[in-house]
């Protein structure tokens, strides 16, 4: 069962730390967050959509312009460009993709409309990290303010990206997949997906050793555990392993939020009990997600 968070009714930091807290939580990594008391204003989520949809659907010399060239992370990826489990995959993942940065500057801005759409999501997004870090920190037993030095306004390294996945079929027998499996290199991530029942978006229960469809209400987030923070919580929180898997039927849309801290961040275990080993050895985040992009864009 994926726990589901609402802000509005659950936002205490009782509340809160009694979600991250649970074994439904610990164990498969996954939550639902309603939009409701997590966004300054719902409207944001659709207008983003609205703009993703028209870049998307915008010439092939405009999409060109914002390749990401020589800088990966941030700008346009094209079609099939990624390989996200590359030991099953025989093609590329059958999406495009486009990353937002802090660093406003930086980025390579199809339009005006846009930019002000995705910086305002970008920035409730943040905002909406940095309250359920406290909890997390409790969850974690140490003190609430642990995390807050690694997401500071001006060195943490927060990703937006928006997601088209063509209008093809999966087929894990042909190795064609709409997003290949993997887990997320950062601490959490925090999913906008069209309120149409399906996301396509399935997790790989370890129990089962099966793929379950995961669907969250209407004007719901998905929120999940990334590598980050199973290593902080040495293994308490799981990392899961999830792919997105297509029909065919038509194109879909969605809208992941990276919460990522700065590069310089030391990653050590610190939910270690008595007589208990840390599982992870230390490393520090920038080197791990050069890493992680050398490995997906082989």
């Amino acid at each position: 069962r994926i726990p589901t968070i609402n802000l509005a009714r659950d936002g205490s930091a009782r509340g809160l730390t009694d979600a991250f807290a649970s074994d439904d939580f610990a164990r498969r990594g996954f939550a639902f967050v309603a939009h409701e008391g997590a966004l300054p204003e719902p409207e944001i989520v659709r207008k983003c959509f609205a703009e993703s949809r028209k870049f998307f659907d915008s010439t092939d010399e405009t999409r060109k312009r914002a390749l990401t060239g020589d800088a990966p992370g941030i700008g346009y990826t094209a079609l099939a460009s990624e390989k996200l489990d590359p030991s099953s995959s025989s093609v590329g993942d059958s999406k495009e993709g486009f990353y937002v940065v802090r660093e406003r500057a930086k980025n390579r801005w199809p339009s005006a409309a846009f930019e002000d759409a995705a910086t305002t999501y970008y920035e409730s997004m943040y905002a909406l990290g940095k309250r359920l870090l406290p909890a997390l920190a409790r969850a974690c037993g140490v003190d609430d303010a642990y995390f807050d030095a690694h997401w500071s306004a001006s060195s943490h390294n927060c990703v937006l990206r928006f997601l088209k996945y063509s209008a093809s079929r999966s087929d894990e027998g042909e190795g064609q997949f709409a997003c290949g499996a993997h887990t997320d290199y950062g601490a959490l991530t925090i999913l906008a997906v069209e309120n149409d029942g399906s996301t396509g978006l399935e997790i790989y229960d370890r129990e089962t050793e099966t793929w379950v469809p995961v669907t969250p209400p209407p004007d719901h987030f998905v929120l999940n555990v990334g590598d980050l923070l199973e290593r902080w919580s040495n293994g308490r929180f799981a990392s899961t392993r999830h792919r997105v898997m297509t029909t065919g039927e038509r194109e879909r849309f969605s809208i992941p939020f990276f919460f990522e801290p700065s590069y310089d961040a030391v990653i050590e275990p610190v939910c270690v009990g008595d007589g208990e080993a840390a599982k992870y050895a230390p490393i520090r985040f920038g080197d791990y997600l050069q890493e992680k992009y050398a490995q997906t864009y082989e």
